[in-house]
């Protein structure tokens, strides 16, 4: 049960309480000095009880550290980085959840899940970082994902975390890689990782996400002339082998790799550091993957060639990446010119 403690140099009560197998003290703001303060935290310490009592009741197998890290590993087996994503994310949600000790999924509200964007914007909390309102918006759309796991289970009869109405912020759009930039980057290169030189030339080349740049050396047949990316959600995808990939590829074999590259934990970060090092903070990894698509609608490449490249399966998203500018438009002007329509006799 809770019970009200005082802390030494303090003049708030504290009230002490069991969560789980811990025993947590939170100051409740009331000085012990006044009598009308300590009434409203003895009646606080009777709130804290009956939720101990309730957790204890009811609480059982709802409780969040019961469930939660099974569900997604279950669900996810055969995703490892999709799995590591979600769990990073539910490692800052649980320390949302105790810090209002919202102890089992029947504790939450709308409120508290509106309250979350804000929080996660700026956490003030040790080991959660600042994120965008997007990232914010994930996170709570991966909380979502587990709550609706917890109707399905019957702990609860509706999801707070549903139909809140939140709108993403529109990104930025990310621009092309011109040839002046292209070499800048080049030229900078060697004076970082490795791994970081390795996967540009991988990605410039054939338009691949940054993760997908690790890639196992079996899967690249220079015979065949053939390589195989894991794309997201673990999609396997077979593209044509670059000739200016070779070099690369064949040294690396040379060292006796397995792999194209070991990449850290938080690669995006390095990159993000590099292109504003380098004068070019406008820039992301992400730019190689534009940068492909638009050259190859600028070279003719008919979309569905394209596509099949790069590995994108919808034209509603392919055609996000193309850049073309209005000087590549002189080509249909152009066209027009030489090709002029008869006018029909008017009769």
């Amino acid at each position: 049960m809770a019970s009200l403690i005082k802390r030494k140099g303090s003049p708030f009560w504290f009230i002490q309480y069991r969560q789980g197998d811990k025993w947590n003290k939170r100051s409740t703001g009331l000085r012990h000095s006044v009598s009308a303060e300590t009434r409203k935290a003895r009646e606080e310490c009777a709130k804290q009880t009956l939720k101990e009592l309730t957790v204890n009741r009811v609480g059982g197998e709802s409780r969040w550290d019961v469930w939660v890290l099974k569900f997604l590993e279950a669900r996810y087996v055969d995703r490892p980085k999709t799995l590591a994503r979600y769990k990073t994310t539910w490692r800052t949600w649980m320390l949302y959840l105790d810090k209002l000790g919202l102890e089992l999924p029947m504790h939450v509200t709308h409120v508290h899940c509106q309250d979350f964007i804000a929080w996660r914007q700026d956490p003030k909390t040790k080991g959660v970082y600042r994120c965008a309102r997007n990232t914010a918006i994930y996170d709570l759309k991966t909380f979502g994902l587990i709550m609706s796991e917890a109707m399905r289970r019957g702990f609860i009869t509706t999801n707070p975390a549903r139909g809140l109405g939140l709108v993403k912020t529109r990104p930025r759009e990310k621009p092309e890689i011109n040839a002046i930039e292209e070499m800048r980057i080049r030229a900078e290169l060697p004076n970082w990782p490795e791994w970081m030189g390795t996967a540009f030339e991988i990605a410039i080349a054939t338009g691949c996400r940054l993760r997908e740049t690790v890639i196992d050396l079996r899967n690249v047949d220079e015979r065949a002339g053939t390589i195989s990316f894991i794309q997201k959600g673990g999609r396997p995808h077979t593209t044509a082998l670059p000739p200016k990939l070779l070099p690369l590829i064949q040294r690396l074999r040379a060292e006796g790799r397995r792999t194209t590259l070991d990449m850290p934990d938080r690669p995006s970060k390095e990159w993000r550091r590099f292109f504003r090092s380098i004068g070019l903070p406008h820039l992301s990894f992400h730019c190689t993957r534009v940068s492909v698509v638009t050259r190859l609608a600028r070279a003719g490449v008919p979309e569905r060639h394209a596509m099949r490249y790069v590995g994108h399966s919808a034209t509603t998203v392919h055609r996000i990446y193309s850049r073309l500018s209005v000087g590549d438009l002189k080509v249909c002007v152009q066209a027009l010119e030489s090709n002029p329509t008869v006018p029909a006799t008017v009769t």
